[in-house]
């Protein structure tokens, strides 16, 4: 046995070792010993003022720098705040660590302040096992070598990974030590097998295809633009897949889902290609609307990670399923392809249709990002997050990425606050600039403005205020339901980020963008801009309000059956 050291100590060197760098949570007394080992360790803690937004924040920076992150949070509503993001960052496929405290065993059920144990509601939360791959709490300090070697094989695996252990404060200081022996394992991608690329092969050889490209593609941005050329096809992306294939490139067709292009249904309804290649999406609600103009007229071929996902979109419908990761996959299956010469022209995309200021006041959506497409897109590298609702529907819609690690969305979880908070969690991980789009309902809801300024952290946030839940306003106009409680009282999100120590800017016109947005650009630290938007304009939501109405079943509900 080697020399023992306090266990949390010793926790922490070895998540450092597996890439762990960054931490985000609130601390509390039940995780008050982890903490004081974590502000000494090798890895970076950032203190953030909710739970939930500190979940929000671990998760964008494990996409921004492709390492998982560390949650800290303690027992009873600590853990439990934090939970809505832990399913967000489930459901984008983020690799987080997530520690928590539990109430020590010789107090409990005996009514322990913030308890977190079987004898109270919190059991079921600490080991939510559809929320976590690996959920533990650690008794004897003797099982740290299992713990570590768990985590350690689930970090490398190239899907999402959520680990959660719950310590209780006698745990976190005792003292432990790792076998002399103690290495840790290695994981290898899963394959495909021979008959499935033999099989997928053999389809797109001998039929018309489209490829659907989702989120799960991202990391074979090289080896899906060989598929498109070598063989002429024209390919979509779900909302997350936007720029895996460049959005300028003469084969795509645009994107899909809450936001999407109505020229992606035109095209497959139009041109119904034998089959469907899908990488790397589940082909939900939210990146499809199961539409059925967008289904092949025989097959879709669906390759993802996660089984579980494979053929429940279109049930019923004749599905060949691919169990791997999509860039061995392509990689494997490119050799098999035969070459189409292409007869398309040079890339260049269409962009947002110009349009001319207006100077009156309140501001549109669509000029709005018509001039983030040139000033922030085309002509920085600043990442852009857009949030739930008209900020993301908007994004989605008009927004063009060359780039897929220039542009962050969430559509699946969909959850207000992610972005608001989130965005602070991928700026202060890469020490650049981060430019959220987000609501002024997201905002009220969290955000963790204060947290930056405490950091200095490179944030933007660009807030579309009209002073209301716009996106549920509509929503229920559509479906003739009752929205009265939904306009909200006007907040200068400007003067309330200076408020807080940071640098709040107002866009009030249109013709005040371009130099609000340079301005912007320009401070160190964080900046909230509040933008009075016109709520008139028509959202590109509607596919989403028709979505609810089939659900509802409401066959009087205006545009059901369009």
């Amino acid at each position: 046995m080697q020399e023992s050291r306090n266990f949390s100590e010793l926790l922490l060197h070895h998540l450092h070792q597996m890439g762990v760098h960054h931490a985000f949570g609130v601390v509390g007394g039940a995780i008050s010993r982890f903490y004081d080992a974590l502000t000494t360790s090798e890895i970076h803690p950032y203190h953030c003022r909710h739970e939930t937004g500190a979940a929000f924040c671990a998760t964008e920076s494990y996409f921004a720098a492709k390492q998982p992150a560390l949650l800290f949070v303690t027992t009873g509503p600590g853990l439990l705040n934090g939970l809505t993001g832990v399913a967000a960052a489930k459901y984008d496929g983020a690799k987080l660590i997530v520690i928590t405290g539990s109430t020590n065993s010789d107090i409990r059920g005996r009514n322990a302040s913030q308890e977190t144990s079987s004898y109270n509601y919190s059991a079921d939360f600490e080991n939510q096992n559809n929320l976590f791959d690996l959920s533990v709490r650690i008794d004897t300090p003797q099982e740290l070598a299992q713990v570590l070697n768990r985590i350690n094989i689930g970090f490398q695996k190239p899907d999402g990974f959520i680990a959660h252990l719950s310590l209780p404060l006698s745990i976190q200081k005792s003292l432990t030590s790792l076998p002399a022996s103690f290495t840790l394992g290695q994981y290898y991608s899963c394959a495909p097998s021979a008959a499935g690329l033999q099989e997928s092969s053999q389809r797109l050889n001998q039929s018309s295809f489209v490829v659907a490209i989702g989120h799960g593609a991202k990391s074979a941005a090289k080896e899906v633009r060989a598929l498109i050329e070598k063989t002429n096809a024209h390919a979509f992306a779900t909302p997350r897949g936007k720029g895996i294939l460049p959005e300028s490139h003469p084969n795509y067709l645009g994107s899909t889902g809450v936001g999407g292009c109505d020229e992606v249904n035109v095209y497959m309804k139009e041109n119904q290609p034998d089959v469907l290649l899908v990488l790397g999406s589940r082909m939900g609600e939210s990146s499809t609307f199961w539409d059925n103009d967008l289904l092949p007229a025989k097959t879709i071929i669906q390759v993802d990670l996660d089984s579980t996902w494979i053929g429940c979109a279109q049930p019923g419908f004749h599905v060949i399923g691919i169990q791997s990761d999509i860039q061995t996959y392509l990689q494997a299956l490119l050799p098999h392809i035969n070459k189409v010469e292409s007869t398309l022209p040079e890339e260049q995309w269409e962009k947002v249709e110009v349009q001319s200021p207006k100077t009156d006041d309140k501001v549109r959506a669509s000029y709005l990002m018509g001039r983030i497409q040139e000033k922030i897109v085309e002509s920085t590298d600043i990442i852009l997050m857009s949030e739930a609702g008209n900020a993301f529907a908007w994004c989605n819609h008009l927004l063009k990425f060359d780039n897929p690690e220039q542009y962050r969305v969430s559509p699946n979880y969909g959850s207000m606050g992610h972005f608001s908070a989130g965005a602070f969690g991928a700026a202060i991980t890469l020490g650049r600039k981060v430019l959220a789009v987000v609501g002024d309902g997201s905002m009220l809801m969290n955000c963790e403005i204060n947290t930056a300024v405490q950091y200095q952290a490179p944030v933007i946030w660009l807030v579309l205020n009209d002073a209301a839940y716009d996106t549920c306003e509509k929503g229920l106009k559509f479906l003739d339901a009752k929205h009265c409680e939904l306009p909200i009282p006007n907040v200068n999100f400007a003067h309330v980020s200076q408020a807080m120590g940071a640098t709040g800017l107002e866009i009030k016109r249109e013709t005040d963008i371009d130099g609000i947005l340079t301005e912007a650009i320009a401070v160190e630290g964080p900046v909230v801009i509040d933008v009075d938007i016109d709520n008139n304009e028509v959202s590109p939501l509607f596919k989403r309000f028709q979505s609810i109405a089939k659900q509802s079943r409401d066959a009087n509900v205006a545009g059901w059956d369009k």
